[in-house]
């Protein structure tokens, strides 16, 4: 057997893409390891329009003023929303409708930028 690197005992978790390998976590709770797997394919159209909408989301958010993302973690706390600031970004671009937004504004008492 192989030996194969524990990250956790630093306190890392490793999962995914590492280089030229790929982990993931068994159902026993075991590392597995493989060399990584490039695409047989080119992405598709679909692919890289929702590649290009995830791009724009994070630019988006990126391009918030410190007290419009200070806000967005505000609003995460004083509702207690199990998720982060920039999740909550996310989910506002593609998920939510403006009435679930001003919900949020009204619970927190916070004004939340607009996706």
């Amino acid at each position: 057997m192989a030996w194969t690197p524990d990250f956790s005992l630093v306190g890392l978790q490793v999962a995914g893409d590492v280089g030229p390998v790929t982990v993931y976590t068994d159902r026993f709770f075991r590392k597995i390891w493989f060399p990584r797997s490039p695409p047989k394919e080119p992405p598709s159209a679909i692919q890289i329009w929702q590649r290009d909408r995830w791009r724009s989301a994070i630019a988006a958010y990126n391009a918030l003023t410190i007290p419009e993302k200070a806000n967005l973690a505000a609003c995460c706390r004083k509702l207690s929303l199990q998720v982060t600031g920039p999740s909550l970004w996310l989910w506002l671009s593609f998920r939510s409708s403006p009435f679930q937004k001003q919900t949020l504004e009204r619970q927190s008492g916070l004004l939340l930028p607009n996706p």
